[in-house]
């Protein structure tokens, strides 16, 4: 039996498999949006129940993951429209062997990134992370932002260009 289909049918062991396959790339995702890791957990917890209680609606002509990260999109936007603030907080963790100096200077640069890309629109880090991080089709993208293609498409060249600005007094 075919993962999708003994998932489909109620099959705990293909389930498992399935979110053995894409939990850590949903918890990205949704740490992307959230900034919190123990929230993003949270949120992909709660995205998988719903997949596995309302897996009738799933329609097999998308990909399982597109589906799965459009819940975890949407219940991420459900977690922010209950918090008050969203926080970054830096995980930035240095094994190398290089120079202090070197890697306060890595430091700098990876903060002056985090804060240029934490400047453009939410829907336009959604649709480079998507894209560019994810490594999702543009059409996987649009149904995750709940776009037409071509809307993505616009969306993610405009995004790019803001990116680009942001990065240009930074860098």
């Amino acid at each position: 039996m075919d993962l999708i289909e003994g998932y489909l049918a109620g099959d705990h062991d293909c389930f498992e498999e399935i979110v053995l396959s894409y939990r850590k790339d949903a918890e990205a995702f949704a740490y992307k949006l959230l900034f919190d890791r123990y929230a993003a957990q949270d949120v992909v917890q709660d995205a998988f129940v719903s997949l596995y209680l309302q897996r009738k609606k799933y329609n097999k002509k998308y990909a399982l993951k597109t589906y799965l990260f459009t819940i975890v999109r949407r219940r991420c936007i459900d977690y922010i429209r209950k918090q008050s603030r969203v926080y970054l907080t830096d995980d930035f963790i240095i094994e190398t062997h290089e120079s202090p100096e070197t890697v306060l200077l890595h430091k700098e640069k990876k903060e002056s990134i985090i804060k240029a890309f934490n400047e453009i629109k939410k829907p336009y880090q959604m649709a480079i992370y998507l894209v560019d991080s994810e490594g999702l089709s543009y059409k996987e993208a649009a149904k995750i932002m709940d776009m037409s293609l071509s809307g993505f498409k616009v969306t993610l060249m405009r995004a790019r260009k803001h990116f680009k600005l942001q990065l240009e007094g930074v860098l």
